[in-house]
C-alpha cells in the first residue's frame, strides 16, 4: 500500500527545494536537475500501474472490435484505425519539463542547436536529420506505421463497407467529425458525432449505455477517465511560474548581456523561439508575413545574419550555445526542474485516491471483456 502524504505539506516541501536550488556552486541546496522529491517514486509506481491498465484495457477494445468485425464477415482490418495503443510506462514521476523546447544541454545545443533547422527543407533533408531524431529522442521514439497492404488491396466498396459495419451507418459524418471537417461540429469536433456498429457495441458492451451528461470527452467514449487529465493545468503554471521568476529574470539578463536581446518568456513559460527562426530561415522568401520584433515577443535578428541556410543554422547553433550557458550559469535550469517537480508531485499527490479509484473501475471493465471475450 502506498504511504499517503498530504498534498499541500509536501508541495510545501518540494517548493522549498526548488527555491534551494537557486544556490550557486557549492553552495547547500543545489538538487541536480535530474533529481525528483522522494515521494514521486511511489507515485510513478501508481501511474505506471494505470498505464499497465490502460494498455490492457485499450488492446481488450481491439480484440472486441476484431471479433465483432469478424462476426459481421469483414476478416481484413484497417490497422490505421485498429492498432495497438502505444502507452509506454515512466521511468520518473516528471520526464519533460516546460523548458524542453529551448533549453537544450551543452553538448546538445552546441551540436544541434535548438532543432529549429528541422522545420526548413535544407534541414528536413540534410543528411544528419535522421541522427538528430536518434540523438534527440532516441532510436526507439519513431512509432512505426502499421502494415496495412492487405487493407489497401481491397476493393473501395469492402472498405466502405468495413467502416460502417465498425463505426455505423453514419459513418462518413463521424469519420469527417473525428478529422475536424464535419459541418457545424463543436470544437471538439469528435464530440458532437454519434457512432454506431461495432465501435459503439465495443462502449456498451465494456461499459454500458451512455446516461446522461458524459462529461467533457467524446460522448461515445465511456471508458473511465484518468482523473490527472482533468485538473487545472493553468493553475500548476502559475505555481510553477512563481517558484521560477527570479531565475526566470537572471536567465533573460543573462542572455542579454551576451547580446542575445530582449526575451520575453510566455504564459507558458516558454520562449518564442519558432518565430524567432521563422523570421531567420524564412525572412525573404515570397509570401512570408515575419513576425515582428516590435510586438515584444521576439528580439531582432542580428543585423549581420546572412540570408542562406548555412548562416542561419550556424547562428542557431551558437546562441543554443548561450542559452544552455546561461541556464546552467544563473541556476534556472536547475530551479525550474526543481519547481516542475515540486508542483506535479504535489499534483499526484493529491489525486491519489481518484488514481487508485480509476485502477478499480479499469479492473472492472476488464473482467467485463474478459467475459465477453470468452462468450
Amino acid at each position: 500500500m502506498t504511504q499517503r502524504t498530504p498534498a499541500a505539506a509536501l508541495l510545501a516541501a518540494a517548493a522549498a527545494l526548488a527555491l534551494s536550488a537557486c544556490a550557486g556552486p557549492g553552495e547547500d541546496g543545489g538538487a541536480a536537475a535530474s533529481e525528483q522529491p522522494e515521494e514521486a517514486a511511489a507515485l510513478t509506481d501508481v501511474v505506471n500501474e494505470n498505464r499497465r491498465l490502460e494498455a490492457d484495457l485499450a488492446d481488450a477494445e481491439l480484440r472486441l472490435a476484431e471479433a465483432c468485425l469478424e462476426e459481421a464477415g469483414h476478416a481484413v482490418h484497417d490497422r490505421a484505425v485498429l492498432r495497438p495503443a502505444d502507452i509506454a510506462e515512466l521511468e520518473l514521476l516528471v520526464e519533460t519539463y516546460p523548458f524542453d523546447g529551448f533549453l537544450p544541454d551543452a553538448d546538445t545545443a552546441a551540436r544541434w542547436g535548438f532543432g529549429q533547422w528541422l522545420t526548413t527543407p535544407e534541414g528536413a533533408e540534410s543528411d544528419d536529420a535522421e541522427e538528430y531524431a536518434a540523438a534527440v529522442y532516441g532510436e526507439d521514439h519513431v512509432e512505426e506505421e502499421p502494415d496495412n497492404s492487405a487493407w489497401d488491396e481491397l476493393p473501395a466498396a469492402e472498405q466502405e463497407a468495413w467502416y460502417e459495419a465498425y463505426y455505423g451507418p453514419d459513418h462518413l459524418d463521424f469519420r469527417a467529425a473525428a478529422m475536424g471537417m464535419a459541418p457545424g461540429a463543436g470544437d471538439g469536433g469528435i464530440a458532437d458525432a454519434e457512432p454506431g456498429g461495432c465501435l459503439l457495441a465495443v462502449q456498451e458492451g465494456l461499459y454500458g449505455p451512455a446516461e446522461g451528461d458524459t462529461g467533457d470527452g467524446p460522448g461515445w467514449n465511456r471508458a473511465p477517465q484518468d482523473p490527472a487529465d482533468t485538473g487545472d493545468f493553468d493553475a500548476l503554471r502559475e505555481d510553477y511560474r512563481a517558484l521560477t521568476a527570479d531565475a526566470e529574470a537572471a536567465f533573460l539578463a543573462c542572455l542579454f548581456d551576451r547580446g542575445r536581446g530582449d526575451w520575453a518568456f510566455d504564459d507558458l513559460a516558454g520562449l518564442p523561439l519558432t518565430d524567432y527562426f521563422a523570421n531567420a530561415y524564412y525572412r525573404g522568401l515570397p509570401g512570408y508575413e515575419p513576425v515582428s520584433p516590435e510586438s515584444g515577443a521576439i528580439p531582432e535578428l542580428p543585423a549581420d545574419l546572412g540570408e542562406d541556410y548555412a548562416s542561419v543554422r550556424e547562428h542557431e547553433t551558437a546562441l543554443a550555445v548561450d542559452f544552455a550557458a546561461c541556464g546552467d550559469e544563473t541556476g534556472y535550469r536547475e530551479t525550474a526542474a526543481a519547481a516542475w517537480d515540486a508542483v506535479q508531485t504535489g499534483y499526484y499527490t493529491a489525486l491519489e485516491d481518484e488514481l487508485f479509484a480509476y485502477q478499480d473501475a479499469m479492473r472492472e471493465a476488464l473482467e467485463r471483456a474478459q467475459d465477453l471475450l470468452g462468450a
